[in-house]
């Protein structure tokens, strides 16, 4: 590229959590102050994680993926962590 072809790319994404209620309130905040939302969903944020071994996980994540595959199922969300090999 030659001086006059560089394009200057900086994005800064944040990310806000809150409460479900407050969702659209944040979001109707954000775009009031002139900043642009990209998405503004509800998100599942596990606060206890099932630690699974090695043929658990295999198994959790074919049912993950057969589940992702059906019409009716938009997200699937989960709590599943790999166990500790040295635990």
């Amino acid at each position: 590229m030659s001086d006059s072809e560089t394009v200057a790319l900086s994005t800064v994404v944040l990310q806000f959590v809150c409460d479900a209620k407050e969702l659209h309130v944040v979001k109707k905040n954000l775009v009031e102050a002139g900043l642009e939302t990209g998405a503004a969903r509800l998100e599942y944020i596990p606060h206890l994680f099932s630690l699974l071994d090695s043929a658990g996980l295999d198994a959790a994540v074919d049912m993950r993926e057969a589940l992702e595959q059906l019409d009716d199922v938009v997200r699937v969300f989960d709590n599943i962590r790999p166990m500790d090999p040295d635990t």
